[in-house]
């Protein structure tokens, strides 16, 4: 009875030991999500914009800003650590060593 007990626990650290490394590596971005990206196409933009009540040549400006994202370790060498620009032709956005969730 008490090696049944035991095989049970055992069983139970063992899904849980392993369900805690799961949720500790999903916190690791794949290597295939850096480098850097660059906007191709926006599907539904200009609709979505005139519906939002957008003027014909702001949206037309809006519809040709290219927009490029890169997706990096962090430079400051810690682990599990991440920067991210955008870059953009009005304005750039730098975010530095944040980390996911």
């Amino acid at each position: 009875m008490m090696e049944r007990i035991f095989l049970q626990m055992s069983g139970s650290l063992y899904v849980a030991v392993t369900a805690l490394l799961l949720c500790v590596g999903a916190k690791r971005l794949p290597d295939k999500f850096l480098g850097r990206f660059k906007l191709e196409k926006s599907i539904n933009l200009d609709e979505y914009l005139a519906a939002r009540g957008y003027r014909w040549l702001t949206r037309r400006l809006i519809m040709l800003a290219s927009v490029t994202k890169i997706i990096k370790k962090a430079a400051s060498g810690l682990p599990l650590r991440y920067d991210m620009d955008t870059l953009t032709w009005k304005k750039n956005v730098f975010y530095r060593d944040f980390v996911l969730g």
